[in-house]
C-alpha cells in the first residue's frame, strides 16, 4: 500500500487541489442575485450567533449592521476558499518537488493560487450580476499565502516530531 502512495503522491495530491478549484469556479459562476441570496443566508446565520438581540434593534440598525456583516462575510468567504487553495497547493507542490527537481514549492502554489485567483475575477466578468475587482484578488491571494503558510507550518511541525522519534 506504501508503494501504491508513493508511486502516485502527485497524482493524489492534485485531487483536493482540483476540488476547491470546482467549488471556487462553481461559486463564481452564480450570477449576482444568487450569490447575493446565498451571502444573506449565511449572514443571517452569522448575525443570530453573533448578536442574538439583533431582531431588537430598529429597521435602520438592522439594516445597516447587516449590509456590513454581509460585506465581512463575503470577503471572509473568498479568503477562505482561496486559503484552504493555497493549502493543498503547496501539498501538491511538495509532492512534485519530492518527485521531480521543483524547487521552491511554496512560490509555486502561492504564485498558482494568485494566478486562479485573477482568473477567477476574469471569469466573474462574464456572470450575469457580477462584475471583477482588484481588491478580491487581493483577498484572494492573502487567503492563498495564509493557506500556504499553514500548510508550511504543518510540515515544519511533522518533520520537526519525526525528527526527535
Amino acid at each position: 500500500m506504501r508503494r501504491f502512495f508513493d508511486k502516485y503522491i502527485v497524482l493524489l495530491s492534485l485531487i483536493p487541489v482540483l476540488a476547491v478549484m470546482a467549488v471556487i469556479f462553481h461559486l463564481s459562476s452564480q450570477t449576482g442575485d444568487e450569490s447575493g441570496a446565498l451571502s444573506a443566508r449565511v449572514t443571517a446565520a452569522v448575525i443570530r450567533v453573533v448578536c442574538p438581540d439583533f431582531d431588537g434593534l430598529g429597521a435602520e440598525e438592522r439594516s445597516l449592521l447587516f449590509d456590513r456583516a454581509m460585506h465581512i462575510v463575503r470577503k471572509a468567504a473568498h479568503f477562505s476558499e482561496f486559503a484552504a487553495l493555497g493549502f493543498f497547493l503547496l501539498g501538491h507542490f511538495r509532492a512534485l518537488a519530492l518527485k521531480t527537481a521543483l524547487r521552491r514549492p511554496a512560490l509555486g502554489a502561492v504564485v498558482t493560487g494568485v494566478l486562479n485567483a485573477a482568473s477567477d475575477e476574469f471569469h466573474q466578468s462574464f456572470v450575469g450580476g457580477r462584475s471583477p475587482g482588484l481588491p478580491d484578488v487581493g483577498i484572494d491571494g492573502a487567503g492563498v499565502l495564509f493557506g500556504v503558510l499553514v500548510m508550511a507550518l504543518l510540515l515544519r511541525l511533522c518533520r520537526s516530531r519525526k525528527r526527535r522519534s
